[in-house]
């Protein structure tokens, strides 16, 4: 059977700031920005704010903690089959410190507007309902979940940052592959000057919610903080 290993062409159809200064939503702005940090997101809880003193652009990034989880419910963004999370992001402790640091990615989530269904890891919460990309910063080590079953689990990377607690941008890409494979899953970082692989393509025969008429995206922090910002939401 034949892999075809390239994502289909995407669409940017929300970017988030994480801003207190937003467009109104009666303004066209391109790219399209998401004008409600406050209210086009569901939260787990309220161990969050957006922070003034540590962003990549003014005024201010989105600050998780606790535990933390975030769905988009902005309009365009509910029903992702095939997609692409790209943002910035960093973390509050680095590998081996005094408290155990992780971040996430969701997508694919069933959970309808208005809810988060997850149940907790160790350290962060899996997605009940989808596909959760996390990223141990404390081993250094790399889960991808399907609901609540383990797909896949390294702490061998192709490249990774030498800093996690610095401003790193990623990009998670998934889609279904043409060949019959499945559902293919793309882990990347920017080193600087190229999207590097941070492990090899990750494949899940099952393509689950593939057809859904639901698929949210989102992400989430371990036991301490973590921060995003310019955060870009792609579909096909």
């Amino acid at each position: 059977m034949q892999v075809i290993k390239r994502p289909p062409k995407m669409k940017l159809v929300g970017i988030e700031r994480w801003s207190y200064r937003e467009p109104p939503r009666f303004r066209r702005v391109l790219p399209p920005e998401i004008p409600g940090a406050t209210s086009d997101w569901d939260f787990s809880q309220s161990a969050w704010n957006l922070d003034t003193g540590i962003y990549i652009s003014s005024p201010s990034s989105i600050k998780l903690s606790s535990q933390t989880v975030i769905l988009c419910k902005y309009a365009g963004t509910t029903n992702i089959s095939q997609g692409q999370i790209v943002t910035w992001a960093k973390a509050e402790w680095g590998p081996g410190a005094s408290y155990a640091d992780a971040f996430e990615f969701w997508f694919r989530n069933q959970s309808p507007v208005g809810s988060i269904n997850k149940t907790r890891d160790t350290y962060w919460w899996d997605a009940n309902n989808g596909y959760t990309v996390a990223f141990d910063v404390y081993d250094q080590r790399l889960y991808v979940m399907r609901d609540l079953s383990l797909l896949y689990s390294t702490s061998g990377w192709l490249n990774k940052p030498s800093s996690w607690t610095s401003w790193n941008k990623y990009r998670i890409t998934w889609w279904t592959d043409t060949g019959g494979a499945g559902l293919m899953i793309r882990i990347e970082w920017w080193n600087g000057t190229d999207w590097v692989k941070m492990v090899n393509d990750i494949n899940d025969p099952q393509d689950k919610y593939a057809a859904s008429s639901i698929n949210r995206v989102g992400g989430g922090s371990g036991s301490c903080a973590v921060w995003f910002d310019d955060t870009e939401i792609w579909s096909a």
